[in-house]
């Protein structure tokens, strides 16, 4: 499930559906942590270590990250090896940054639109 800064704020299945999970005992695996398109880095919304910091100090237990090129996999295992849970005081300022963007959905498209849908799924739900 999308387990990102940008779920807090709309419609969030970290905050909807992994508590659910959890009291389940069901294990969550994390994705679209950086917005899915990753335009929230592009648009300088993030850092991408804001983001894998955030990711990686929710309850996952893995995080599905995209790595375009040899030099994202090499950022992606540096932020790994020196990994440090985000504090509360971190968390409240970066959640305070975010509040506007995270709020109508506008970096997480996947939850809004259909552009995200396969094949199978649109004609399952019956759109064109």
């Amino acid at each position: 499930m999308p387990i990102g800064i940008m779920d807090r704020g709309f419609e969030s299945f970290r905050h909807e559906v992994a508590p659910e999970c959890e009291r389940r005992g069901i294990a969550v695996i994390g994705m679209k942590g950086c917005g899915g398109d990753g335009r929230v880095l592009t648009d300088g919304v993030v850092t991408v270590e804001e983001c894998y910091r955030y990711f990686l100090s929710q309850p996952v237990s893995v995080q599905v990250v995209g790595l375009a090129s040899m030099e994202d996999l090499q950022r992606a295992a540096k932020i790994a090896r020196n990994f440090q849970p985000i504090t509360e005081a971190e968390m409240g300022g970066l959640l305070k940054r975010v509040r506007e963007v995270s709020g109508d959905g506008r970096y997480e498209l996947f939850k809004t639109t259909q552009r995200f849908d396969a094949g199978f799924h649109r004609r399952q739900h019956g759109f064109t």
